[in-house]
């Protein structure tokens, strides 16, 4: 009996069998806490991401900015024939619509001041922050010499500036837009465009105004997370982000300008600068506008891991 022991404990030491079955057996055991924390961080993942998402959702989303843009309606006169069943002839009629052109700055320049703060729920963490954006520039004169419009057909008493935002809630001050020496109060207007829009009053003396260049300007201060980004919709866009957050990524369809950001403890700077050559859409729309939101740039405001 002794010996038959012996022989399987020497079996259990010498056998390659044995051992490989043993570290195997080890191996499935240890998988057990493996799989337990693994859950536990796909757990904690899953509730850092609600609880940024509800802390964000409260305070202000992601800020895209684009604006501003001149709204200008027009009569689209059209022919229509009917025929006419009681004498076989063609009746034609002329319908009228109204359409809209939407014009683009010549120039355009924006600051954007960020100023962030983290937000704390248990053990997780958020970073929000409050912008304060000014944005001004100029339009060129505005004329329909590619549509072939008839003067009286252009509706330009009734012409309006719009901008557009990816977050009308995060808005904490009244935004009124300089044109020229005059300014007009925003309102938003609902409809179905990629971003929130925002629509001046009707500006009486567009005409007279439009003998020349318009310098514009407007300010924002906003409430934001995870990015600001700005549409560069001007022939030529220039743009600025200074911040206390020391660590950004800069996103979007374009860098800042080579030499220009600064990253510290204490903050980032970077500025940007994009031509009409650089993207890939023109400074004048008909009927409506696309989403340009591709074309945003700027900088994502990222949370280190520790």
């Amino acid at each position: 009996m002794e010996q038959k022991r012996s022989k399987l404990v020497t079996w259990i030491q010498e056998s390659i069998t044995a051992k490989m079955f043993t570290v195997g057996m080890l191996i499935l055991i240890l998988l057990i806490p493996l799989a337990f924390v693994q859950d536990l961080i796909k757990e904690r993942k899953h509730r850092q991401e609600e609880v940024v998402s509800e802390i964000n959702n409260k305070w202000g989303n992601e800020i895209i900015i684009s604006g501003p843009i001149l709204k200008v309606p027009y009569k689209e006169i059209k022919e229509v024939k009917s025929l006419n069943s009681e004498t076989n002839l063609y009746d034609i009629k002329k319908e009228e619509y109204t359409r809209y052109a939407y014009f683009f700055p010549e120039t355009l320049n924006i600051d954007s001041k960020v100023k962030t703060k983290p937000l704390n729920r248990s053990i997780y963490k958020s970073v929000v922050f409050t912008s304060d954006i000014t944005v001004e520039g100029k339009f060129p004169i505005i004329n329909f010499e590619l549509e072939a419009l008839q003067p009286e057909n252009i509706l330009w008493n009734k012409a309006t500036v719009i901008i557009q935002t990816s977050n009308l809630k995060g808005i904490r001050n009244t935004v009124e837009t300089e044109l020229g020496n005059e300014k007009y109060s925003m309102a938003p207007i609902y409809n179905n465009s990629a971003l929130n829009t925002i629509e001046s009053s009707p500006i009486d003396n567009f005409s007279m105004m439009n003998q020349k260049a318009i310098n514009f300007k407007f300010e924002l201060k906003i409430n934001g997370s995870e990015a600001v980004k700005f549409i560069p919709i001007g022939k030529t866009t220039k743009a600025s982000i200074a911040s206390n957050w020391a660590s950004p990524s800069f996103d979007g369809m374009f860098l800042p300008e080579d030499g220009s950001r600064e990253i510290s403890k204490d903050g980032f700077k970077a500025s940007w600068k994009v031509l009409q050559i650089n993207r890939q859409f023109e400074q004048t729309f008909y009927n409506s506008l696309p989403d340009l939101t591709p074309f945003a740039f700027g900088a994502n405001l990222i949370i280190p891991v520790n």
